[in-house]
């Protein structure tokens, strides 16, 4: 499956379910800082994430280094309004995916 901001915010939110069947998606708009019916459009794909509100998330759910870069790279891949900057997320990913392949053979 490709990855997307939708992708991984769905991932995330199913873990934290699996942990608290009562976990709802208006909590993890909390945890995540953003409102819930932004929230909402995201998942939806109505709406997007900013280069720098993909940085406070991927702050919130803790993120790994590397998984702060891919998540950012990839807000700037399918959010950014300016082409030159999506093409610039598209070009880094296709390089951390390289990267990512060469580290396990």
């Amino acid at each position: 499956m490709k990855k997307s901001i939708q992708n991984i915010l769905v991932e995330e939110f199913n873990r934290r379910f699996e942990k608290n069947a009562l976990y709802s998606l208006r909590a993890y708009a909390r945890d995540i800082g953003v409102l819930p019916s932004h929230l909402s459009s995201i998942l939806k794909n109505k709406a997007g994430l900013s280069r720098a509100r993909a940085a406070l998330v991927a702050n919130a759910l803790n993120f790994s280094a590397d998984q702060k870069i891919l998540f950012i790279e990839l807000a700037g891949s399918q959010f950014s309004r300016n082409q030159t900057q999506r093409n610039k997320a598209l070009h880094k990913l296709h390089l951390l995916e390289r990267l990512s392949k060469k580290s396990k053979s």
